[in-house]
């Protein structure tokens, strides 16, 4: 049984050894995407004469980007395996890293929010007077 045991612990080993290369081998291919989208954004936002098309395209491919890499960090935070790779001490340097820029993000999508929705609410109140203006006799 005892034999059974060590046979199972040394398959148990194969197996997580693997694991991790898989894990290194992902994450290698994980930047390297990475890189090229960053690269493929920076041609664009490099571009002279931009219109809407490049600004949307821009815009577009920027948050798909932080989306897949947002969530990706979502995952991992809740794998297991997560304390095995950072130590207390990266998860300290990390997450004040993480919040100021969700913190910037959001404060740049309230700011833009508020602005059209400004913007917005004046186009209808005047929408609303112009029709108001028809109907005197």
């Amino acid at each position: 049984m005892e034999n059974n045991n060590e046979e199972c612990d040394a398959n148990t080993k194969v197996v997580l050894e693997a694991q991790a290369q898989n894990m290194v081998l992902v994450n290698k291919i994980y930047i390297k995407r990475l890189e090229y989208a960053i690269n493929k954004i920076e041609k664009i936002v490099k571009k002279e004469n931009k219109d809407r098309l490049d600004y949307s395209y821009i815009i577009d491919e920027t948050v798909k980007l932080l989306a897949a890499s947002t969530e990706g960090w979502r995952k991992w935070c809740n794998l297991r395996t997560m304390h095995d790779v950072m130590t207390d001490k990266d998860l300290e340097e990390v997450a004040p890293k993480m919040f100021a820029l969700m913190k910037k993000w959001i404060e740049i999508d309230i700011q833009i929010t508020k602005e059209k929705t400004v913007e917005d609410e004046k186009k209808l109140k005047d929408k609303r007077h112009k029709k108001e203006e028809n109907y005197v006799s």
